[in-house]
């Protein structure tokens, strides 16, 4: 998973959920504590009872106007190239991502038909 600052707050689901558990930082160990009071559904939903839901970590400023002009150049470079390589990307699916500051790798519907299926078999 990879994410900005600004896409912190995920989709209440059993997806994110592990992810969000299993998530081992690389810098600022003291960050997860952050991440985790975004998603405060992760007390309400599965009762994680960790004091890092409560995190006294304030949002950083926003990214500045030259940041942000990168940001766009990176995205309208990922497009192309997509393009360019035959991926036949799913533009608004990035666009969508694009604004909320994720990537994500796998298909647009992997989480509803693992879903499905787990439903299924219970």
């Amino acid at each position: 998973m990879i994410c900005e600052e600004r896409g912190l707050e995920f989709d209440n689901d059993m997806f994110n959920f592990h992810e969000l558990m299993f998530l081992v930082p690389l810098y600022n160990e003291k960050y997860l504590d952050f991440i985790y009071s975004n998603n405060l559904w992760l007390r309400d939903s599965y009762s994680v009872k960790k004091d890092l839901l409560f995190s006294k970590i304030s949002k950083g400023k926003d990214a500045n106007i030259f940041v942000k002009f990168l940001n766009a150049i990176f995205y309208l470079l990922q497009i192309s190239f997509m393009y360019i390589s035959n991926h036949k990307p799913n533009v608004k699916r990035i666009r969508r991502n694009y604004k909320k500051g994720r990537i994500e790798f796998f298909e647009e519907d992997f989480k509803k038909k693992k879903l499905d299926k787990y439903l299924k078999s219970i």
